[in-house]
């Protein structure tokens, strides 16, 4: 099923002209699949907390289940997800030996997931503002260079038209 995703932001990445809409689709994609490891790991900790193994556990210290419905109920243990991803707090913590192990578990795949996640982000970023750059240092070349071959005001504005409304070409 994911191999089937990913063809599928593949071929939306095709359809976009610009390599900007492409590295914010890459961004976008990033967090839908950060939502959804996060969706897993919740459902994961909803059953730890409610499946009745120990007498103490978290989901007894969080909600009545008589008094807070499942939407409560399971974005609490959402939130108590996002929080292992992030350096947030929250105050559902392990109650027993089986939720502590799945918490470091989970802590230790957000601390690798969080930091690749992040350097993603700020590649795609840095990946940007470069692309800004030379845009901008080609529009003030081709400015300098029309200037000094004294073109036309007309002219100009002609070539700037063009080059704004021109598909750009993929490399």
């Amino acid at each position: 099923r994911l191999f089937k995703h990913g063809v599928r932001i593949l071929q939306l990445m095709d359809f976009f002209q610009s390599e900007d809409s492409a590295v914010l689709l890459r961004i976008a994609s990033l967090l839908v699949c950060l939502v959804v490891i996060n969706h897993f790991l919740s459902c994961g900790w909803y059953a730890i907390g409610t499946i009745g193994l120990f007498d103490v556990n978290w989901a007894d210290k969080a909600f009545d289940v008589d008094l807070h419905d499942l939407t409560y109920r399971y974005f609490t243990s959402f939130h108590w997800s996002v929080t292992q991803f992030t350096p947030a707090s929250m105050e559902v913590t392990p109650r027993n030996s089986l939720e502590r192990i799945y918490n470091i578990g989970v802590i230790l795949l957000g601390l690798c997931m969080f930091s690749s996640f992040v350097s993603s982000i700020t590649s795609s970023m840095t990946y940007l503002t470069k692309r800004n750059v030379e845009r901008r240092q080609q529009t003030d070349d081709l400015v300098g260079y029309m200037n000094d071959k004294k073109f036309t005001l007309r002219l100009k504005k002609d070539i700037s038209v063009y080059l704004m409304t021109a598909k750009p070409k993929k490399r």
